[in-house]
C-alpha cells in the first residue's frame, strides 16, 4: 500500500522551519522593500501585512501600496487604483510599541485584481519626514534559512534606489473581506524545554472530511534543537488527558546527524495508530532527559491569521508540563503526519482542498 505524507501542519507556502526574520533598514528616502506575489483571488484586497522590525529615533512616515510588476520582476512604481489609490501611509511610534510585531494596514482604497495569475507587488517605501541613520524603521522581509524562493512569491530589497532579489521565502500577507493569504508570520516559536516529561505538540482534531479512519505510521516534527549529547526523547501521539496513544519509544540523540542543530525529525511509531476524525490529538515530542529541546512553527500576531496554513485555525501549539496541557492559538507547530491508509467517507474521496495556495491532501512518496 502506498505511504502518504500528509501535511498535518504546513502548506506549500509555509517553511519547514523558521529560524529568524531578516530585516530591511528603511533609513533613506530611496530604501524600501517589497514582495512579488500572485493574488490568488479577484476579491478586493483591503489590508496588507507589515512585519515591523525595530525603530531608531523618531521614524518618518512610510507608504504601503499595491503596485504592478515590471519586465524585470520588480515593482513598477505605479500604485494600483489610479485616483483611488490602493495605498496607506503610516507613521510608526517613536517608542517600542511596534517592535517585532505584525500589523495589518488597512488600505485607503481596496483593490480588486483583474485575474488570479497577473503578478502584483506589495511595497513599503519612504513617504515624508526626516529619515536618516538616527530616525528610521526596519521592516521584516524574508524568513532566514527557508531555502531559495525560485518563483513567485519572492522578496525584493530596495537599497539606494536599486532593487535586489532575496533568496529566501518572503514574510507578507494580504486580506480580503473574507480570507487571509500569504505568510504573515511574526517570528518562530522559540521556547524550549529542559525538563523530563515535558512535551511540545501540535494540537489538532482532524475533520470528518478526511475519512472515517486515518492510519498514522510516523511523524515529521521540526525542532529548534535536537537536544544534547547523551539525551533522549520520544515522538508520539497523546490525547486530552495526556495519555500516550502511540510513540516511537525512547530515541537517543546520539544516533543522529547532529544533536544541536535545528531540523526535522522524521520517526516511525512502534506500530500504526488509527485516528478517529473529530477527536483531539497532540502530535509532537516528549523530553525524556534534562536536555534543551524545542519545536518549530510560525507565530502570528492574531490567531485568525493561522488561516494561511492548511486547516490552520483548527490547529495550535500545546505544551504539557507533566500534568496539564496549555494551548497557544497564535502558533502552529509545523508537524506532518506519515499515513499508511485513509478510509474515505462513503460517497466520495473527501478531504481535498486547496486553501490559500496550501496543499492539504498530501502526496504519495
Amino acid at each position: 500500500m502506498a505511504i502518504t505524507k500528509w501535511f498535518g501542519g504546513i502548506g506549500s507556502n509555509a517553511p519547514s522551519a523558521i529560524n529568524a526574520i531578516v530585516l530591511q533598514s528603511m533609513n533613506a528616502t530611496n530604501n524600501g522593500t517589497s514582495v512579488i506575489f500572485y493574488p490568488w483571488t479577484t476579491d478586493p484586497i483591503t489590508h496588507v501585512f507589515l512585519r515591523y522590525g525595530v525603530r531608531t529615533g523618531t521614524p518618518p512616515t512610510y507608504i504601503a501600496a499595491i503596485e504592478g510588476v515590471d519586465g524585470n520582476g520588480n515593482p513598477d512604481g505605479v500604485v494600483k487604483g489610479g485616483g483611488t489609490p490602493a495605498s496607506v501611509t503610516f507613521t510608526p511610534p517613536a517608542d517600542t510599541t511596534w517592535n517585532t510585531t505584525g500589523r495589518w494596514l488597512a488600505l485607503a482604497n481596496s483593490f480588486a485584481p483583474a485575474d488570479l495569475s497577473t503578478p502584483l507587488s506589495i511595497t513599503f517605501r519612504y513617504s515624508s519626514g526626516t529619515v536618516d541613520g538616527s530616525n528610521f524603521s526596519s521592516i521584516g522581509r524574508t524568513l532566514a534559512n527557508n531555502g531559495p524562493a525560485t518563483q513567485i512569491p519572492y522578496s525584493n530589497n530596495l537599497t539606494a534606489a536599486a532593487w535586489s532579489r532575496a533568496s529566501a521565502g518572503p514574510v507578507f500577507g494580504f486580506k480580503t473581506a473574507s480570507a487571509i493569504f500569504g505568510s504573515p508570520f511574526v517570528i518562530s516559536y522559540a521556547t524550549t524545554t529542559g525538563t523530563n516529561g515535558h512535551r511540545h505538540c501540535l494540537k489538532w482534531a482532524p475533520s470528518a472530511d478526511w475519512g472515517t479512519a486515518i492510519e498514522v505510521i510516523g511523524l515529521s516534527v521540526p525542532v529548534s534543537r535536537h537536544g544534547s549529547v547523551n539525551g533522549s526523547y520520544k515522538i508520539g501521539i497523546w490525547n486530552d488527558a495526556g495519555t500516550e496513544l502511540r510513540s516511537t519509544g525512547t530515541l537517543d540523540t546520539d544516533i543522529s546527524s547532529s544533536s544541536t542543530n535545528s531540523g526535522t525529525i522524521t520517526a516511525v511509531l512502534t506500530s500504526p495508530y488509527t485516528l478517529t476524525p473529530g477527536t483531539t490529538y497532540y502530535f509532537g515530542y516528549e523530553n525524556m532527559s534534562s536536555q534543551t529541546m524545542g519545536i518549530n512553527g510560525p507565530v502570528f500576531s492574531d490567531a485568525a491569521d493561522r488561516e494561511v496554513l492548511a486547516y490552520g485555525t483548527s490547529k495550535s501549539l500545546a505544551t504539557w508540563n507533566g500534568s496539564a496541557w496549555t494551548e497557544d492559538t497564535t502558533c502552529v507547530p509545523l508537524v506532518d503526519l506519515i499515513c499508511n491508509a485513509i478510509t474515505f467517507p462513503s460517497g466520495g474521496g473527501g478531504g481535498s482542498l486547496i486553501n490559500n495556495s496550501s496543499l492539504v491532501r498530501g502526496f504519495v512518496l
